[in-house]
């Protein structure tokens, strides 16, 4: 008997001093607590007015992981494009000046195969305040030889050679290009509502004008073993670049078929260093992306060089005329 009273006399204890603890917290309804934390969540500010339990939760917010992937973003977008540039060259070269004779590229030396280049470039489009403004780097390298008798009689630096003569003959080109791009009307086409406006329309067409610099290399040798004939021309040459960008992307937000980018690129090109050098670069791409970081694109390219009056090796004067042309495949990364 004793045992059992004992026990239940502590239960009865613990009972009133649950009631009292109870008595004094204030009552927190469901209503309360949702109330509160819509507050918190909407305004962040007034936690005075929370339980002292819901200010540990500040630093779970969710708007932390937003505030943070804010500054981590760069300020612009970088596209990476590559891929195999298949080019032919073709025109006319002429060594030793007005005597000489014009050779063909194609037809004389047979130097018009299309060879697997290299080609690529770099884009930088920025956002917010600079967001018209863009920064364009691209690249290639071609090359091609071969070893062909003449089909006509030709005059090479005041030799004659006959008809049939065997010659070797090699032409190469490797350029980099450095741009400034600046966008002239943001997006001319908006197919948003006016309500509905965001930075990621379903299409945009863009017209950016661009001005920048090239440095270009010529790598021209032609030689006539038999009557011991040989042309050696080899220089970088610094070229000042204008022109324009036309370019339209589509981008269905809801489309499970991902982005299509279609840009058209129109520069020419004047020399800076001796001799008269002019080129025009014309470049048209298609570039499909079913995931938004990486894609698919084709295009062709032309570069035409026009070079006068510049001196050879033997310092002889060497005359191109030379337009390389074929169509490009590779991929794009963006990011």
């Amino acid at each position: 008997m004793h045992t059992r009273y004992h026990a239940k006399s502590n239960t009865l204890i613990v009972g009133a001093a649950f009631c009292l603890t109870a008595t004094a917290l204030p009552p927190i309804t469901l209503a309360e607590t949702t109330n509160n934390s819509d507050n918190y969540s909407a305004n962040n500010k007034n936690t005075a007015a929370l339980p002292a339990w819901t200010t540990t939760l500040k630093r779970y917010s969710i708007d932390q992981p937003a505030q943070q992937q804010q500054t981590s973003t760069l300020p612009f977008r970088t596209r990476i494009r590559g891929g195999v540039w298949l080019s032919a060259p073709t025109g006319d070269l002429r060594f030793g000046g007005p005597a000489a004779s014009d050779v063909s590229v194609e037809d004389h030396l047979d130097l018009n195969n299309p060879q697997a280049s290299f080609t690529g470039d770099l884009t930088l489009d920025f956002k917010n305040n600079w967001k018209r403004w863009q920064l364009w780097f691209d690249a290639f390298d071609t090359s091609q030889d071969s070893t062909t008798n003449l089909p006509v009689a030709a005059t090479v630096n005041g030799t004659s050679l006959p008809r049939g003569t065997r010659v070797q003959s090699s032409f190469a080109a490797t350029s980099f290009g450095a741009h400034v791009g600046y966008d002239l009307f943001e997006n001319i086409l908006e197919l948003n509502e006016p309500d509905n406006v965001s930075d990621n329309p379903d299409a945009e067409l863009r017209l950016h004008v661009i001005g920048g610099f090239r440095a270009l290399n010529i790598d021209e040798s032609f030689s006539a073993p038999a009557p011991g004939v040989s042309a050696d021309y080899d220089e970088w040459h610094a070229i000042a670049e204008a022109g324009g960008r036309l370019s339209i992307l589509v981008n269905p937000r809801e489309s499970p078929w991902g982005s299509l980018d279609v840009s058209l690129n129109l520069l020419a090109g004047y020399g800076l260093s001796d001799g008269d050098l002019t080129t025009v670069d014309l470049f048209t791409a298609i570039t499909w992306q079913p995931i938004p970081n990486a894609g698919f694109s084709a295009g062709y390219r032309l570069f035409d060089i026009s070079l006068d009056s510049v001196q050879q090796s033997n310092g002889s004067n060497f005359e191109a005329d030379v337009t390389l042309a074929g169509f490009f495949l590779g991929g794009q990364i963006t990011f």
